[in-house]
């Protein structure tokens, strides 16, 4: 499209512009609307956008610039105005309207004799899922045109272009666009080279770290075989792929995940990344704890487990060789695992040692001078119990409950409740109680708890009473109990002729 400020000479009207100099003029934005390629002998309609009737001048037409004579005009008509219809039989015409104080606004139009596509422009090699545009050329406005796309998928079209994300699995493809145009149609096609692209997975590097950093050195060059088949990588240490590696040849890394690219040239290869687990010898990096330092048994048990966790580089499969000294006896021996913590059996205190650990997978080897170690204590089960004779007491009657508690070791601390509640803590063990209720005592001996239920029933006292009753010499025994309320009381008669 094109802006003209100065009227050409044209085909049918010859204009004179007396106005000032071109660059002093002000136009307002005029769009004329209509095709650019036409039919030889059809009648198209243009019409006019961004300006009033009233301000049209008049419209003219004649041979575009440049363009080879001649341009054959089979009518023009300029009816209602802002329309003009126009028929051309051949040539490239140069249509204007002038508006204004001498402003103009003109479009080409093409007379199509033959097929109107040159091609389809885009990539012919890609790579497999890539998703590339293909356009037609010359674009021509308003041309109706069906694609077909053979190994790919449309994402989107129009008549002047064509998305499509090609196949992963194909090695060609194909685009092919029909045009309808005046009553007839035309073919054209484009083949397009469909390129695998390169995969790989990830895999993880070993190896055994030495000096106090415990750094190890990588050939990652070795891997273009591997992992690629042959075809060049590119490394980075980072998954934007940011950060080159500038020397893979020679990686030094004490542990790290880097990604590679593989290239065949065109296409690339999702960062491939790649785990480098580096086992340090370096006892530094090793560790051991023991959770359980002390070993409640209770119920019985004569055996308990106890649980050893270890700080190591990676998981994985270990072997350890460790010394079990125990009260019970010493124990020194190997064992392989990659369970994290190892659970042991014991019945006695022990200490644990670590002597030397060592990787399965690279055969690194750690050993410890002095050992790792790490103890706990092993108390067997502590006989508590209670004694009889507290069970039932009257109402206002005082208790030491220590004299009811058999126990060997330890501390004792007694509770209002049971089981135990530090709110319900007694400051002493000896109680008064007012109701029913179950206490409870703690005995603390190193490091465990046993905790045994004191239930106690607390009986209110007999409401005392006084009563007379006239009986005669050598009447017959009286029953006492009538007067007791209620009259199912424990009770104990005596008193001057009272038997029973």
């Amino acid at each position: 499209m094109r802006k003209y400020f100065v009227s050409p000479l044209f085909f049918l009207v010859i204009c004179f512009s007396l106005l000032p100099n071109k660059a002093l003029l002000s136009c307002d934005p005029v769009t004329i609307n209509g095709p650019t390629v036409v039919c030889p002998n059809s009648t198209t309609t243009y019409t006019l956008t961004g300006i009033n009737p009233s301000q049209i001048n008049f419209w003219s037409i004649g041979l575009a610039p440049g363009s080879p004579p001649p341009l054959i005009i089979c009518g023009v008509t300029n009816v209602p105005p802002g329309t003009l219809n126009l028929c051309l039989v051949s040539g490239l015409a140069l249509l204007c309207v002038n508006y204004d104080n001498g402003c103009e606004e003109c479009i080409e139009i093409l007379v199509s004799e033959g097929d109107p596509l040159d091609g389809i422009t885009g990539e012919v090699t890609v790579c497999g899922g890539d998703t590339e545009t293909y356009t037609l050329s010359p674009p021509i406005p308003g041309l109706n045109v069906n694609y077909t796309v053979t190994n790919g998928t449309i994402i989107s079209s129009n008549n002047s272009q064509v998305v499509v994300q090609w196949d992963s699995n194909e090695t060609s493809g194909e685009i092919c666009a029909t045009a309808e145009f005046c009553n007839d149609s035309q073919t054209i096609c484009i083949s397009v080279d469909i390129l695998p692209i390169p995969i790989g997975s990830p895999i993880t590097l070993s190896a055994c770290g030495n000096g106090l950093l415990g750094e190890a050195t990588f050939d990652l060059t070795d891997l273009n075989i591997t992992l690629s088949g042959g075809l060049p990588i590119s490394w980075f240490e980072d998954i934007g792929l940011s950060i080159p590696i500038t020397n893979p040849s020679n990686f030094q890394t004490s542990g790290t995940i880097i990604y590679g690219v593989i290239s065949n040239g065109t296409c690339f290869s999702s960062p491939i990344p790649v785990t480098i687990n580096v086992f340090p010898i370096n006892p530094l990096y090793y560790g051991m704890e023991i959770v359980e330092e002390n070993l409640c048994a209770t119920n019985g048990d004569e055996y308990l487990p106890v649980s050893v966790f270890f700080a190591v580089p990676f998981s994985g499969v270990y072997i350890y060789e460790y010394e079990l000294d125990c009260e019970s006896g010493t124990t020194t021996d190997v064992i392989s695992t990659s369970n994290n913590p190892i659970i042991f059996s014991v019945n006695s205190s022990c200490t644990f040692r670590i002597l030397s650990i060592t990787s399965a997978s690279t055969g690194c080897h750690a050993t410890f001078s002095p050992p790792l170690s790490d103890s706990f204590t092993f108390t067997p089960e502590q006989q508590v119990s209670i004694l009889p004779g507290f069970e039932n007491i009257c109402l206002g009657q005082s208790l030491d409950l220590n004299n009811f508690l058999s126990y060997s070791n330890g501390t004792v601390t007694w509770y209002s409740s049971f089981p135990p509640d530090p709110v319900n803590l007694l400051p002493s063990s000896v109680i008064t109680p007012t109701v029913s209720n179950t206490y409870s005592a703690s005995v603390l001996y190193q490091g465990c708890v046993y905790t045994v239920a004191f239930p106690i029933t607390v009986t209110p006292s007999a409401p005392p009473f006084v009563s007379s009753q006239s009986i005669c010499v050598n009447e017959g025994n009286i029953n006492l109990n009538q007067f007791l309320t209620p009259p199912n009381l424990q009770r104990v008669w005596s008193g001057q002729g009272v038997n029973g």
